[in-house]
Parts: structure tokens; sequence; C-alpha cells
């Protein structure tokens, strides 16, 4: 995301060329697991705090992290404001436990 004549303006480009607009960009297993769940969010709430959204992308990144078996449990987040400017977080830990694993046996 970046700020385009004081309007916030998110792209992408994959590696075919494709290029596209959109409020929600998430790529590889993210695009199948963490749209879904951000545009849900996005369409109950479409004012919210930068709290709120950090929130829901720390959720977002526990799912991922639970549901890919090569996954690593760091992330660095990227927060982008008109007045404060670009701010990358990180590394930031998915607080996780497999304590549930034991339950689930075959």
């Amino acid at each position: 995301m970046s700020i385009q004549d004081g309007v916030p303006f998110l792209g992408t480009v994959d590696k075919l060329g494709t290029a596209y607009t959109d409020k929600i960009i998430c790529t590889g297993y993210g695009a199948h697991i963490a749209t879904p769940l951000l545009r849900d969010a996005v369409d109950k709430n479409p004012n919210q705090t930068q709290a709120e959204a950090r929130a829901l992308v720390e959720k977002c990144m526990e799912v991922l992290f639970y549901r890919d078996a090569r996954s690593y449990p760091k992330y660095l987040l990227g927060i982008i404001d008109k007045d404060e400017g670009i701010k990358i977080d990180g590394p930031l830990e998915i607080k996780h436990t497999w304590d549930i694993a034991n339950i689930s046996k075959n």
C-alpha cells in the first residue's frame, strides 16, 4: 500500500504480469486462507482502527501458521500512514500452542 495523491492505494502485479488494485491483497497461501477472513472483517467494519486492523492481521497470521506445515512463527508487519509514513514492526512472533494436538488422535 502507498499514498498516491493523498489517497491510500493498494495494488499488485503477479509473476505473469496480471495487475490489479483492491482493498485487500494476499499472496501465496494467504490468498486462499487469509483473504476471506480479511474481506469478512472489512465488510462488517469498513472503518477499523489501526489496532483492530493489527489484531486482524495477527489472527490471520496465526491461522496461516497452524494451517501450513512448513511455516515459521515469525513475521514482519508493515504499516503505511499518510501522516507517519512507513513503519516496519518485527520480527513479531505468533503465540502458539500445540496442546490441542493431544485431543485429535487418529
